[in-house]
């Protein structure tokens, strides 16, 4: 016992300034008991690895807390007791002056597979065949991947402390009193769905047991056992303080609401359309379900899903509901119609239902900086009193825990309700570090991917994967598109079933009347549910004010669409112009400048501070709440930030020549609510196109079109819908959107001049489908090393072109640099508020700044943290009248100017925006 207990696990200075040492022994028992409370706190996640492992409750609470009480048993080993050479143990005989190399991790994987896994099969479970094999990565892969293979013997990782390990390792399993399993082996390919659930598990419970080795609000620090104290004792004391620590860590499950009237859940006083009088009146199938709601914007597919959550949820399928959005605009917006929609999906509890904002910018919006309790929202920085950490290149365990709960996207995942980009979810399947505490948060909610259409054939691969996962881990999914092609729906299907295989259809859930299927897979509008056992396809009325029929015109020369927004503006109307490119954007409000209008521009190249105020005005002019006086004569022109999700309603609306469904979602910003009209505004939609010849040529999307041909690449796609517009120039909503969409993407002749932009834009599709499917982790190869895992910065969710983050400071007169943002929150805030996206081939990685301000830079940067000072400082100087201009370097010494301006953004001079 006290070889055991010589051994640390945990360190730091102490008050006084002596190291404080926490033994390895007390670790894994806090961190047990920190499993054990998580169990008890969330009983929808043990049912599900109940029924992967096809064990009892009990059974497998045993055994997932013992598993989880060996995590850190690589601690035993030199590498990790050499880091503080003050503590090492005499037991290990003389210290050397340095440790050996090594992880602890993997070298408690090294001694799983040298002696300690066949000794705890025996103790456990001596019937499990290869399914100990199997969970074993997922304990001690804990630290964000799994452990690395090694050649060498735990005789040679251990020395002298191999005797020790295995000591503590029968006295912790001693204390829990493990009962023994006597069960024949589940299906393996369950087994390795359950490692992906344990490993979350695992990295959650050593998160939160961690920091309760060092904070005081959770755990006292440990000066180790008193003399009178034994390990059972400490085991007991653990408990208690476990259960406060994952109450308030706010990772305990919220108990749901029971089934609630549509009038009080959506706080609104009017009958349900038609999608959502479905959701309200359905009878929940058995198993992990995918629901897929197809119809035009505007139709209440939001609220829909919605009813759907509420009915998982209140049904006992679900814990909550994670927001999937194409973009971090599209997310805070969701967010805060979450917000004010919580409370009504929870009951009355001591435990506030947790709402979290889940992107790269969280920490700048400022109602989610609000709710987050005892927390400032900054990128963690290494914590200098700390003396030890646990592994190369980390932060001390519960450093990185208490910066994920305030600072990192991934507490979206344990938090009741999220909202964020789908971004965030896809990295669950990708082999980020911690993906597996995503999967783990993931699992025991509603998957709700809004705006399905608006990914490429790569981000598609990727939400494939992330359905088949959700599917195999027992969540139930809703997609939610306007404009879903039949291709993309089956394939949605064929995923989600892969998972469902994969689980091998073994997860106990509530049981309802079993589906129907049905023959309707051409309809529109169509809720599509896919259960273990049956598709059902159901045709859906279309609501009577979504159902019109709006004139389309082609519009060839910008000479005329610049005239016909100066006319609808000076009726009263509000007028948007949605542009393909912010080059475009830029100069075409420069152009209406010129007749007299004073246009709103809206991209993504702005300050984030700008760009927030923009979006916030933009809701305000053009939202459900405008007024009449806030829309009469409004001009904006913006990129596709205002393409979708944003509830936005405009008079008029231009739009650039685009793909058929995307066209679909800007007519949707066309008179999208009742309202009073100026009179005599014609409604009608207006293309900005190239002439829809039976016979273009090979240049065809040139001159005013060019930037267009960068970001839609298959002009064929674009060419097929423009001819169809040109033949037929309406678009009848909902009765024609069907075959507008497939007429495009389907199969059909291409005009030879186009025939080889086509194929380069088919060809790099299928690409970017096969880089997904490479890059992409399998569910059912289980946690394991199969290809390198990375940080989450070193990771692409997209392809496309790379952007490089930079930061704009203005030079004051003393002639130092400050934020662009004036922010009165600490400064690392105000220069994130301060960052603007641009593209890499533009401003390449590795820019800097010209000779004359590189001290000045560096004096700003003196407080950035280690990863932040990579980013380029670009200094601006005032030149009058709103224009500020300033300088960067390439990394081959070639220059590159800017200006910036509130109303314009950032433009790059040196070559066309």
């Amino acid at each position: 016992m006290p070889d055991v207990l010589s051994f640390w696990g945990k360190a730091a200075n102490g008050p006084d300034g002596q190291i404080v040492a926490h033994p390895v022994a007390c670790h894994l028992l806090d961190v047990a008991a920190v499993a054990d409370a998580m169990l008890i706190a969330r009983p929808g996640s043990l049912r599900r690895v109940c029924g992967l492992l096809g064990l009892e409750n009990e059974e497998t609470r045993g055994l997932v807390v013992a598993l989880v009480a060996l995590h850190d048993l690589g601690k035993f080993a030199p590498a990790f007791q050499g880091k503080v050479p003050t503590l090492w143990p005499d037991a290990l005989g003389a210290f050397s002056g340095q440790a050996p190399p090594g992880f602890h991790t993997d070298d408690g994987w090294v001694l799983w597979e040298s002696e300690l896994g066949t000794w705890f099969k025996n103790r456990v479970w001596p019937d499990a065949g290869g399914v100990l094999d199997v969970l074993a990565p997922a304990v001690f892969g804990h630290h964000g991947r799994p452990p690395k293979e090694s050649r060498a013997t735990a005789s040679q990782r251990f020395g002298r402390g191999k005797a020790a390990v295995m000591t503590c390792a029968e006295l912790v399993l001693s204390v829990l009193l493990v009962p023994r399993i006597h069960r024949a082996p589940p299906d393996p390919e369950a087994v390795r769905v359950a490692s992906w659930w344990l490993a979350g598990f695992v990295s959650t419970a050593d998160w939160i047991g961690s920091g309760a080795s060092f904070n005081v609000d959770w755990f006292e620090r440990s000066r180790g056992l008193r003399n009178d104290t034994t390990l059972v004792s400490y085991w007991r004391e653990a408990r208690a303080r476990a259960e406060r620590a994952v109450f308030n860590a706010g990772v305990a499950s919220t108990e749901a609401a029971a089934e609630l009237p549509f009038s009080t859940l959506s706080d609104k006083d009017r009958t349900p359309t038609a999608l959502q009088k479905w959701a309200i009146d359905l009878r929940l199938p058995p198993g992990p379900l995918l629901f897929i709601l197809e119809d035009v914007t505007g139709s209440g597919k939001t609220e829909a899903a919605h009813v759907l959550v509420h009915k998982l949820m209140s049904g006992g399928r679900a814990t909550g509901a994670y927001w999937a959005m194409p973009t971090q605009a599209t997310a805070n917006a969701m967010y805060e119609r979450q917000a004010s929609s919580i409370a009504r999906l929870y009951a009355p509890s001591p435990k506030r239902p947790s709402l979290v904002l889940a992107h790269g910018q969280q920490r700048l919006h400022e109602v989610f900086r609000s709710t987050v309790l005892g927390h400032d929202l900054e990128r963690p920085e290494p914590a200098t009193n700390i003396a030890v950490t646990d592994g190369i290149d980390e932060l001390p365990g519960d450093i990185a825990c208490a910066a994920f709960l305030a600072n990192d996207a991934r507490a979206g995942f344990l938090a009741d309700l999220g909202a964020g980009t789908v971004d965030q979810a896809i990295l669950g399947v990708l082999p980020s570090r911690y993906n597996a505490m995503r999967l783990f948060g993931l699992c025991e909610k509603v998957l709700v991917i809004d705006e399905a259409h608006a990914y490429d054939r790569y981000v598609l691969g990727e939400v494939k994967e992330l359905l088949s996962f959700h599917a195999a881990l027992g969540g139930s999914a809703i997609v939610l598109s306007a404009t879903l092609t039949r291709r993309v729906r089956e394939e949605m299907e064929t995923a989600w079933r892969e998972g469902i295989a994969a689980s091998g259809a073994s997860i106990q859930l509530n049981a309802a009347l079993p589906s129907q299927s049905g023959g309707f897979g051409d309809a529109y509008p169509l809720v599509t549910v896919i259960n273990p056992g049956v598709t059902e396809t159901i045709p859906i009325p279309a609501v009577s004010w979504a159902t019109r029929t709006v004139p389309v015109r082609l519009v060839y020369e910008e000479d005329e669409i610049v005239q016909h927004i100066e006319v609808a503006s000076r009726q009263g109307a509000c007028v948007a112009w949605i542009r393909n490119s912010v080059g475009d954007c830029i100069e075409s409000a420069e152009r209406l400048r010129g007749h007299g209008l004073l246009p709103i521009v809206f991209h993504a190249r702005f300050a984030q501070v700008d760009r927030q105020r923009i979006e916030q005005s933009v809701i305000g002019w053009f939202g459900v709440k405008s007024t009449p006086d806030d829309r009469r004569g409004r001009v904006i022109v913006a990129t596709q930030v205002i393409e979708q999700s944003l509830d936005l309603d405009f008079d008029v609306v231009v739009s650039d020549i685009a793909p058929a469904d995307l066209l679909i979602q800007r007519l949707g910003r066309l008179q999208r609510h009742e309202r009073d009209r100026p009179a005599d505004l014609r409604r009608e939609f207006v293309i900005f196109s190239p002439p829809a010849d039976e016979n273009p040529e090979a240049g065809w999307l040139s001159g005013p079109f060019k930037r267009t041909s960068f970001v839609y690449e298959n002009a064929g796609v674009l060419w097929k819908g423009i001819r169809k517009l040109h033949s037929n120039p309406e678009i009848a909503v909902p009765g024609g959107v069907r075959a507008i969409v497939e007429d495009a993407y389907g199969p059909g002749p291409i005009p030879e001049p186009l025939e080889a932009a086509c194929l380069r834009a088919t060809g790099r599709a299928s690409a970017a489908a096969s880089t997904a499917k490479y890059a992409t982790l399998k569910v059912t190869n289980g946690y394991c090393l199969d290809q390198a895992w990375w940080s989450d910065l070193h990771l692409r969710t997209r392809l496309g072109e790379e952007s490089t983050t930079l930061r704009i400071g203005r030079v004051s007169d003393s002639g130092e640099i400050v934020p662009w943002a004036d922010d009165e929150q600490p400064a690392s805030r105000a220069w994130a508020l301060s960052e603007v996206r641009v593209f890499s081939y533009r401003v390449p990685i590795g820019s800097s700044e010209v000779s004359s301000f590189r001290s000045a830079v560096a004096r700003a940067k003196r407080d950035w943290s280690e990863y932040d000072r990579e980013l380029p400082l670009l200094p601006l100087v005032s030149a009058g009248e709103g224009v500020w201009e300033g300088s960067l370097v390439r990394p081959n010494d070639r220059p590159i100017a800017f200006r910036y301006t509130l109303q314009d953004g950032l433009v790059m001079e040196t070559s066309a925006t």
